[in-house]
């Protein structure tokens, strides 16, 4: 009987975002692995995009055929002198576990966090701007000018 991750397909993950543009979303294998808002930061306030006069921009792109690598690049434009993106977020496996099963909780090294029952790794930059608080949820949130989440699916098969 294959394994869970074996099951799961070798590609990117979808990215989606809300009709506001303050939220991202990352799905893979129709679960959701990653959920965040993003907020601008102007002095101490803490706003909408819009109401900043700022527009979200996630861009998605991948490579590999064996091995696939996806990064996605968050930022914003029309932004001002100083102001910042604040990221919030969760971080979750993409298997729900069956009745009776126990989940396995997601692992954290530095900014990567890898779900050991699908196999896939998820890291977030810039690694300094970001605080985690882990578990079978694990959740991260920070500011900067701009976030980079790369994804690997069936990470244990060796990325180079």
């Amino acid at each position: 009987m294959p394994s869970i991750a074996e099951t799961l397909p070798n590609g990117p993950a979808t990215l989606t975002t809300d009709l506001r543009k303050d939220k991202i979303k990352l799905t893979y294998a129709g679960q959701t692995v990653l959920s965040a808002t993003l907020r601008l930061c102007r002095g101490e306030d803490r706003m909408a995009l819009r109401e900043g006069g700022a527009r979200l921009i996630a861009v998605s792109k991948y490579d590999g055929w064996d091995h696939v690598v996806q990064v996605v690049r968050v930022a914003a434009v029309a932004m001002q002198p100083g102001d910042r993106l604040h990221l919030k977020g969760t971080v979750t496996s993409a298997y729900s576990p069956q009745p009776g099963e126990e989940a396995q909780p997601l692992s954290r090294t530095g900014s990567s966090v890898s779900c050991p029952t699908c196999d896939f790794v998820l890291s977030m930059g810039p690694s300094d701007a970001l605080e985690w608080v882990e578990g079978i949820k694990t959740t991260f949130e920070g500011e900067s000018e701009e976030f980079t989440i790369t994804f690997r699916p069936h990470a244990s098969r060796g990325v180079s």
